[in-house]
């Protein structure tokens, strides 16, 4: 089953959007359970592909820091929740759909135990460039044994392969977490457009439709990958 979704997030391109990822729905609570050690990543695709074929293309990624032994996760739940993302400013202007997804580890060391946490939006790209940037499937971008699927916390490590492509990159986009928890985002709205639909997946929906890892268990966090566009915090 699918429902249509007619909320548009109205950005420009090269502005800062922000996610915000909570166990609950309650904009106050932590963001994933501290337990749930792993990366955080971030997709986009032209709304025009429905999200199928290669078309799937990372604009942000985080991992795990040697230095401080911290994960995403540890510094996602230290901002409240909130994930601060740029959209790259080259990109052609129209509608895209956004994906936001947390991969936790803590079963990973089981062919099919990483837990993976997507969701997704959509969004009116404006004021961009000509760039179309080349993607990925989604599902098939990632395997049960690759390096950053199949992984085991209890071991000694001192880096993390972040699985799926290369970020794209256009001339100046800096990711980051967001650590002001008063910050904004300026300039973008919400609206209701009947003629943009856009299908979410039901929960009843197999995990592999949505991550296209067989065996790999898949839940969907309350409110991930919510748009906050001028609320106070």
């Amino acid at each position: 089953m699918s429902t249509n979704a007619t909320d548009i997030c109205s950005i420009k391109a090269g502005a800062t959007i922000i996610l915000e990822f909570h166990e609950e729905l309650d904009r106050d609570s932590v963001g994933i359970d501290e337990s749930h050690k792993g990366p955080c990543l971030v997709y986009m695709a032209p709304l025009s592909s429905n999200g199928v074929g290669n078309v799937w293309f990372k604009i942000f990624e985080k991992g795990y820091d040697s230095k401080t032994e911290n994960w995403c996760i540890d510094t996602l739940d230290e901002a409240n929740g909130k994930l601060r993302v740029t959209i790259p400013s080259d990109i052609e202007d129209g509608d895209y759909l956004l994906r936001g997804e947390i991969i936790a580890l803590h079963a990973a060391s089981d062919i099919g135990g990483a837990e993976i946490f997507p969701n997704c939006v959509q969004i009116r790209v404006s004021g961009g460039g000509t760039a179309k940037p080349s993607g990925v499937a989604i599902p098939g971008v990632y395997k049960e044994d690759d390096p950053g699927i199949f992984f085991d916390l209890e071991a000694d490590f001192t880096t993390y392969t972040i699985p799926g492509p290369k970020i794209y990159e256009a001339k100046s986009t800096p990711n980051s977490i967001l650590e002001d928890g008063n910050t904004t985002v300026a300039d973008n709205d919400i609206g209701d457009d009947d003629d943009d639909d856009v299908d979410e997946e039901d929960d009843n929906d197999s995990g592999a439709n949505i991550n296209g890892i067989s065996g790999v268990f898949q839940k969907l966090v309350s409110l991930l990958a919510m748009i906050t566009l001028a609320f106070p915090y």
